[in-house]
């Protein structure tokens, strides 16, 4: 198992000689920077990665337990690394291991372990979005922004089908590589029922660390179209051409900032971290000088900063689902009734422990029961209740030519007919995709709902039938 480490400002490979993977307590035994003595660091702290893995390969190791894997068969290794009890024979060990590493920028994937790598540096690309997208001398470079504070390239050879653009936005993605080496992600997008597929012969993947420093206690300068900037005792130099930047150069971007009036950002990609820089600004009124003359001096060279980038990476999702057919509008008393199911349950178990209470201390007065018990389930009623009544959000569903929208009390969807692989009708009407259901509320009208629906599934399958026939 080798991983990509951050330690003391300094981004190094080490090998990984123990990890342990509890719920709140993720942390590994790797080197430290200067490859003199082992370390345990946590793999996830606050906002960012410590450890970014390149293989998730264990089959070496002596322990290989759900929460605890280890070279070494010592349960307590984290304690022992922890407090340097370790002796120079398992320093020397370590140093064996390490001279047998051949760490390499981008990790190829060509195993299940690569993968499980990839999978727990992004999460699985949950609330991840493409950046960019380059291609480069018949190789696809995709440059992805993830949710737990960690950047992804990913490099694609041998394409053999790609749906993905920038600006996609993802829930999930299902990683696979066949027998044959070929390397699938199914990534599920914004969109019910709507997946993006990546496939190709050869994935590679470089992880980059981001690192988050406040503006103020970097300095820059801007030469020669050149930008410099030092932090760290490092210094780091970045023009519009910089292979550094790598999918950015194409439109001619440095980074971005964001502004939600409190914060505004700005990313520098250097060739192992995604330097961040965070400044309280105030309000879109009273930006931050230094931000403001920053960015200003960039523009001035030609770089381009983003003030809201999700113009530029979110494409505002716009349903057209054609013409409205019918329209149903959820009462309040629906809204009641569905409070009045999760609450009666809850304020039930809540009594009953109560008057177990009460019956197992029969000292106490039956006043703590009407006080603790019925008083406080009438209360917790009658805020429901008045809260349902100020609540001015409508909860619907409508029908259209080639789409049903629903916004229900839990849930809420927009299908097109053609994802919808069945409909049901027993008690409740229920939609079927073919990765979900979606269960309506009930209404006096649902017969007439669901025949509309119903009707228009079968007659756009039809058409998609004639449509595929006629491409033969």
């Amino acid at each position: 198992m080798i991983a990509k480490v951050i330690h003391n400002n300094s981004v190094y490979y080490s090998p990984v000689f123990a990890v342990s993977m509890k719920r709140n307590d993720c942390k590994a035994v790797v080197f430290d920077s200067s490859f003199s003595q082992l370390i345990v660091l946590t793999i996830f702290e606050e906002t960012r990665y410590n450890i970014l893995f390149m293989d998730y390969n264990t089959d070496n190791f002596s322990i290989n337990e759900d929460n605890l894997k280890s070279y070494w068969n010592d349960r307590n290794i984290f304690k022992t690394i922890k407090h340097k009890k370790y002796t120079s024979e398992t320093l020397q060990e370590a140093r064996e291991v390490l001279s047998q590493m051949k760490p390499q920028e981008y990790a190829t994937v060509t195993s299940k372990s690569n993968l499980e790598a990839l999978d727990f540096n992004t999460f699985s690309f949950h609330d991840a979005y493409i950046l960019a997208i380059k291609e480069k001398n018949d190789t696809l470079e995709i440059l992805l922004d993830t949710f737990g504070g960690t950047f992804v390239i990913l490099k694609c050879m041998g394409i053999i089908k790609n749906d993905l653009n920038v600006g996609d936005v993802f829930y999930h993605c299902y990683m696979e590589i066949d027998n044959d080496g070929i390397v699938s992600f199914s990534m599920s997008t914004t969109s019910h029922g709507e997946k993006n597929i990546l496939k190709a012969k050869e994935i590679q993947f470089k992880p980059l660390f981001e690192k988050q420093i406040p503006l103020k206690n970097f300095i820059y300068t801007i030469e020669n179209n050149e930008l410099t900037f030092e932090y760290d005792n490092q210094t780091i130099k970045i023009n519009k051409t910089n292979n550094d930047i790598l999918d950015f150069t194409d439109r001619n971007v440095l980074g971005y900032l964001e502004d939600d009036n409190t914060i505004q950002r700005c990313l520098i990609f250097n060739k192992d971290i995604v330097y961040s820089f965070y400044q309280y600004t105030g309000t879109n009124k009273n930006p931050d000088p230094k931000v403001t003359k920053f960015k200003e001096e960039c523009e001035r060279i030609g770089f381009v900063f983003d003030n809201y980038p999700l113009d530029d990476y979110f494409e505002e999702s716009v349903i057209d689902y054609g013409e409205l057919i019918y329209s149903y509008q959820y009462k309040k008393t629906h809204q009641l009734i569905e409070i009045f199911k999760v609450l009666i349950p809850m304020l039930f178990f809540y009594n009953l422990i109560i008057l177990i209470i009460q019956v197992a201390n029969p000292q106490m007065r039956w006043g703590f029961y009407l006080i603790f018990g019925l008083v406080n389930s009438l209360l917790v009623t009658l805020i429901s209740l008045i809260a349902t009544l100020k609540n001015n959000e409508h909860k619907y569903i409508e029908i259209y030519e080639n789409g049903v929208i629903y916004y229900g009390y839990n849930t809420g969807f927009d299908i097109n007919y053609s994802n919808i692989t069945n409909v049901e009708y027993n008690k409740k009407i229920i939609l079927y995709t073919s990765t979900e259901k979606f269960t309506l509320h009930k209404t006096k009208n649902d017969q007439h709902i669901f025949e509309l629906i119903s009707k228009r599934v079968s007659l756009k399958k039809k058409i998609d039938e004639i449509n595929e026939d006629a491409n033969l």
